[in-house]
């Protein structure tokens, strides 16, 4: 694995500590200390920059809050003044947090760039519901008090291994031996603890996969889950799970062994390995009705209920229809489809005036779609849109997140690479697309996959693309 040098020093860089105060302020302008910080906003940041360059960057005295989380536990969260500690946090998380990120497997979600909290809850749905034939039994365990018990030893020697800028390692480890002056245990709520909730098991992570052999793994910060054809396997697997966790200095929660029928509590969700049966878990529901019942102010009940379907979307027909019945609204326009497919009725194909059939989805933004950074699925491009913005676009209907959304691009090279694609007759292909600088978004060759020739399967066969059935070389123009 190779370490990256130098990176204290693009700390000092006057455009990424302008960043690292924007990400920090977003959405936090009606706080007193950002409001305060805005009043001396240069000569703060310059002030920041001087803490870099003489290396004095250091952490503020903790406060300590009591705050009960969404799971009804009272947590111990760490608060820090706004200046300096928040932007100087948030600036050494954005000099690491690229070699981090790589370092993590796909199976780890929380806190990383596309991988949060709804993409892990709908890929767990989707593994699941490859059993649903099945009987299928999965294993499922967390770290007791996880962030109180990491060691600093651990954490110096993961990032050692990540960086051989030592003057980095130690401006990193700061904020957590200013916390935790003994050595074990790092603080909730501020901005690297949740990069190192990550690495910290990573080593875990590679174990699981490489060595333990689960299927379906997946981690969100301390808790994680696999699958097993048997319940001794799962029995065997987690036994050897806990003990290499144990190895580590942590103790673990009693570990739980169902069968997945019988229903997998995580992530707010509960699965019965059915296909598209994922429920909203109770307790949340129930929290959600409470606080409705006692809130006559409307603009705030709109907001509560806002926030649970920002949940409830995501679960099953049944979860809509719940928020439907006790909101008294019908649901969001992208989401409408849903009663035409329960009563089997089928939808009528809206055409242009040439006969081209609309594109009739949701929009979803290409800022979406790079950010998330993996190629979606294509299967339709129309030519010769014209939007409010403009003639000339074009309209792609792409596969994101299991649901069908249409995009609307504008880029010159993106439309020279689906008139290509057109020319050649594909009807199906992944593709993603990255900023090429200023918002102007290309087309990612490195990641472009077809899949449908004249709506016919393609694969490779040697160094040749031929089609499936017949092995018959496709001959692009």
């Amino acid at each position: 694995m190779k370490r990256e040098g130098h990176i204290y020093e693009q700390m000092a860089v006057w455009e990424n500590i302008v960043e690292a105060e924007r990400i920090s302020t977003n959405r936090k302008m009606r706080n007193p200390g950002v409001i305060r910080h805005i009043g001396n906003r240069w000569r703060n940041l310059i002030e920041i920059q001087q803490f870099v360059l003489n290396g004095t960057m250091r952490t503020d005295e903790y406060q300590h809050e009591q705050r009960v989380s969404g799971q009804d536990k009272l947590r111990d969260i760490a608060k820090l003044h706004f200046h300096p500690s928040h932007i100087q946090h948030q600036l050494i998380t954005m000099a690491g947090n690229r070699r981090i990120d790589r370092s993590l497997i796909r199976h780890t979600y929380a806190s990383r760039k596309g991988y949060g909290q709804i993409l892990c809850a709908t890929e767990m749905k989707k593994s699941l519901s490859k059993y649903r034939r099945t009987e299928r039994w999965y294993g499922q365990g967390d770290v007791c008090k996880y962030y109180d018990n990491i060691p600093h030893s651990l954490i110096r020697e993961d990032l050692e291994r990540l960086f051989k800028d030592k003057k980095f390692v130690d401006t990193f480890m700061e904020p957590f031996e200013r916390f935790a002056p003994e050595g074990k245990g790092i603080p909730l709520g501020i901005r690297p603890s949740q990069s190192i909730g990550n690495l910290t098991l990573k080593d875990f992570d590679h174990f699981m996969t490489e060595e333990n052999k689960c299927a379906d793994y997946k981690r969100y910060l301390d808790d994680f889950m696999f699958t097993g054809a048997t319940k001794g396997e799962v029995k065997r697997k987690m036994k050897r799970a806990i003990k290499y966790l144990h190895d580590l200095g942590f103790n673990t929660h009693e570990p739980k062994i169902h069968r997945i029928s019988e229903g997998m509590d995580m992530l707010g969700f509960v699965y019965y390995g059915v296909k598209n049966d994922m429920w909203w878990r109770k307790s949340d529901k129930k929290r959600w009705l409470r606080h409705r019942s006692k809130v006559t102010n409307k603009k705030r009940l709109r907001e509560l209920d806002d926030a649970a379907w920002g949940m409830l979307k995501w679960g099953n027909t049944h979860c809509k229809r719940l928020w439907c019945m006790k909101t008294g609204r019908e649901l969001p326009k992208k989401y409408m489809g849903v009663r035409y497919k329960n009563t089997g009725i089928k939808r009528t194909e809206r055409k242009d005036s040439n006969g081209v059939p609309f594109i009739d989805e949701p929009k979803i933004g290409m800022e979406m779609l790079t950010k998330f950074g993996k190629a979606v699925e294509c299967d339709r491009c129309l030519r010769g849109i014209k939007t409010s913005h403009g003639e000339g676009r074009y309209a792609l209907r792409v596969l994101f997140m299991d649901n069908w959304y249409k995009l609307i691009v504008n880029s010159v090279e993106v439309k020279n690479f689906f008139d290509d694609m057109l020319r050649n007759n594909v009807t199906r292909l992944m593709v993603a697309f990255k900023d090429d600088g200023n918002k102007h978004y290309v087309v990612d060759l490195d990641q472009v996959e077809i899949l449908e020739v004249d709506g016919r399967k393609v694969i490779e066969y040697g160094d040749k693309i031929v089609f499936e059935d017949t092995k018959q070389e496709v001959l692009f123009h």
